[in-house]
């Protein structure tokens, strides 16, 4: 309930929760104060967060590397980047890429490259698949002006064979469920607005709307991939009345 509360923002409800099961004299595990402290870090939180951690370590329960990632994430978004550094370096184990990732996305929210550079020799040394670290650390150096840094991320992604992974949504329409990458998005919409629509057969509705109302639907469909299968799902209805 805890997890649910703070994953729908309802971050106050998740700590009341928390409280109440404490007063009742439950005893938090590492899992829920995982949750508490999730949450507290994607809303913002920064007291009730430092606020739990510290708890976790009066209950004697040993923090473990997703504590340390939550309160990194924390402090960071919060912009601050040096008691994040700080925490990183004070664990009790080598810090992943998970925990150097939170710090790096702080550094680019509050425009900390001083600390990009200061650990630049650990964040390149990391070895990981996950391809938006790359393009984080990537689109920093760019941002700052640092284009030799920029490529050097890019090579290495480029070396590694890695590459982003594309995008996609799904719906569910007549009971049946769609989904696929952007690019196939577009083109399955492609088909409808475009061979079906001049068929003239189902697809008549298509060429009794007015010219601009169909450039929006197209200019629609390079956007974002939840606007191409809402389109999509509108569609396949009209042909089905």
């Amino acid at each position: 309930m805890i997890g649910g509360r703070g994953m729908h923002g309802q971050i106050d409800d998740a700590i009341s929760l928390f409280h109440e099961m404490a007063n009742r004299g439950i005893k938090p595990n590492y899992i829920i104060i995982t949750n508490i402290l999730s949450a507290c870090s994607h809303a913002g939180y920064l007291d009730e967060g430092k606020y739990f951690f510290n708890l976790m370590i009066e209950l004697a329960i040993e923090p473990k590397p997703e504590h340390f990632a939550c309160l990194v994430d924390l402090l960071s978004r919060a912009g601050d980047i040096d008691k994040a550094y700080e925490v990183i370096t004070s664990m009790p184990f080598p810090a992943d890429v998970s925990l150097w990732g939170a710090l790096v996305n702080g550094c680019r929210i509050h425009n900390r490259l001083d600390i990009i550079k200061m650990i630049q020799q650990r964040l390149e040394s990391l070895q990981t698949d996950d391809t938006g670290y790359y393009t984080l650390l990537s689109n920093i150096y760019a941002e700052g002006g640092e284009w030799n840094e920029s490529r050097v991320v890019r090579s290495k992604m480029r070396s590694l064979g890695l590459r982003k992974v594309d995008g996609y949504s799904m719906i569910e329409v007549e009971k049946r469920i769609h989904t696929g990458s952007e690019l196939q998005m577009i083109a399955d919409a492609k088909i409808w607005l475009g061979g079906i629509a001049v068929s003239g057969s189902s697809g008549d509705f298509l060429l009794r709307l007015p010219k601009v109302e169909l450039c929006l639907l197209r200019s629609l469909l390079l956007s974002f991939s939840f606007c191409q299968v809402a389109i999509f799902s509108w569609i396949e209805k009209k042909l089905d009345t």
